[in-house]
């Protein structure tokens, strides 16, 4: 609803607060279930402009799940709005090995 309503950052506190407790749940629940959140809030953070965030939060969702398309797709649209090309085209590099393993389901969900 704060998003909804443009509350920018009261919306990317409480999907921050989300990822957090999902965060606690991915530790019990099937890989990758609770990444969503975290996932989500990095995609708020780009609508927001706020690339460097978005970066951050892109690259901690790597550090859990190395080969998150979804989060390597943020961290490669963050990285090209910060100006970091060499690094966006390595993160594209790496996001087209991946969905090229992934299911086709997932890669259309793109």
């Amino acid at each position: 609803i704060a998003w909804a309503e443009q509350r920018t950052d009261e919306a990317l506190k409480l999907q921050a607060q989300a990822a957090e407790a999902a965060s606690a749940a991915d530790r019990t629940e099937p890989p990758m279930l609770a990444s969503g959140p975290r996932v989500r809030l990095g995609g708020m953070q780009l609508r927001a402009k706020r690339y460097a965030d978005g970066e951050q939060t892109f690259r901690a969702s790597l550090a859990v799940h190395p080969s998150n398309g979804f989060a390597l797709q943020g961290l490669e649209k963050a990285l090209a709005a910060r100006g970091k090309q060499a690094e966006a085209q390595a993160t594209r590099d790496k996001l087209a090995t991946t969905w090229a393993l992934a299911d086709a389901e997932a890669r259309a969900a793109l």
